[in-house]
């Protein structure tokens, strides 16, 4: 690889790196959790850590704090010990105890309720399909949804001719 070529690929790993920074530590804030957890699955994503020990123990050095230390301290001996564990598990119990809640309860319950208002309707689809995959709705049951809290075109004052 010649040093020109070099220098490009090292540029935009550099790139790369500052829109995926290194996730700051977590101090056990629930409102902050959903934010903080969404930056270090993606750092474990982009650093490619694929090992389900590397991302557990990547992800525990990173709670502080008395409540996330013990959830830490906990997860260090799992490791250290004979316990079979998976990263699933692992993800279930770390969002069970620093999540604000049941989300996907709390993501169905907004849904419902969901109204476009005089929401963009870009803004109104993306913060409809976020809650429609956290509350884990099948694509029957979110279009029903879509079609009862958007505008038609009657309400907006448009016509098509037909009436």
């Amino acid at each position: 690889m010649s040093n020109d070529a070099a220098v490009t690929v090292s540029a935009q790993t550099d790139v790369l790196k500052s829109l995926i920074p290194n996730p700051k530590d977590f101090g056990g804030n629930r409102e902050e959790f959903s934010e903080w957890w969404r930056s270090m699955t993606l750092f474990l994503k982009y650093n490619k850590v694929t090992d389900t020990d590397q991302k557990i123990i990547a992800t525990i050095v990173r709670l502080k704090g008395q409540i996330p230390s013990y959830f830490a301290e906990v997860w260090t001996e799992k490791i250290a010990s004979e316990i079979t564990y998976t990263w699933d598990t692992f993800e279930e119990e770390i969002k069970t105890s620093f999540g604000k809640g049941n989300e996907k309860d709390i993501a169905e319950e907004k849904i419902e309720s969901l109204k476009q208002g005089k929401k963009n309707t870009m803004d109104f689809l993306v913060e409809f399909t976020a809650l429609m995959y956290k509350a884990k709705i099948d694509d029957q049951h979110a279009i029903f949804l879509l079609k009862r809290h958007t505008h038609s075109k009657k309400e907006q004052g448009f016509s098509d001719g037909s009436e």
